[in-house]
């Protein structure tokens, strides 16, 4: 397997045009590939549903979906702006999973995201109400080790990567 990058706007076009055989994305560009272009989706890290299936194929139930990144040299040097950014982040992912369809006018009107003819308010809610932005604490650790052990399976990190070296570095708890 080679893996390839391109911008999220053109990894469609690069299917599309056989360049590569699958695509990785995010949303909304997936949301996109799948409504815009009929892609299929394969799996999905968002397996919300404690999908069997989609534990077979790598995608652990009821995972954690997302991530707050912080550099190193912050938490070491100003812990207590790291710790209201957690805190911060941990408030607005409540609001964000109680106030789906507030969220999407956010998005759309600030034009956070721009809207399309799929990039609808209702989609854009919809796609928020899938997401279960809170963050888990140890549970997300948990995750991202899981997470590190598919991506190094999949050849994305090197297979020398010791895990738990990386997850001991870049885990910041709060």
């Amino acid at each position: 397997m080679v893996w390839k990058t391109y911008d999220y706007d053109l990894l469609t076009k690069a299917a599309e045009k056989g360049e590569v055989d699958a695509i990785a994305t995010v949303d909304p560009f997936a949301y996109q590939a799948q409504k815009q272009n009929h892609f299929r989706v394969i799996v999905n890290n968002n397996n919300s549903s404690n999908s069997t299936k989609m534990a077979k194929m790598g995608m652990k139930k009821s995972g954690s979906c997302c991530y707050l990144y912080l550099p190193q040299k912050l938490v070491k040097e100003n812990p207590a702006k790291a710790a209201a950014i957690v805190k911060s982040y941990k408030e607005a992912a409540a609001w964000i999973d109680k106030h789906p369809s507030e969220t999407a006018s956010i998005l759309l009107n600030k034009k956070y995201v721009a809207e399309t003819k799929f990039f609808n308010h209702k989609n854009v809610a919809n796609l928020i109400k899938s997401y279960h932005f809170s963050l888990k604490g140890k549970e997300g650790k948990e995750d991202l080790k899981y997470y590190a052990e598919q991506l190094k399976k999949a050849r994305f990190l090197k297979s020398n990567t010791n895990v738990k070296k990386l997850i001991k570095s870049a885990y910041y708890k709060n």
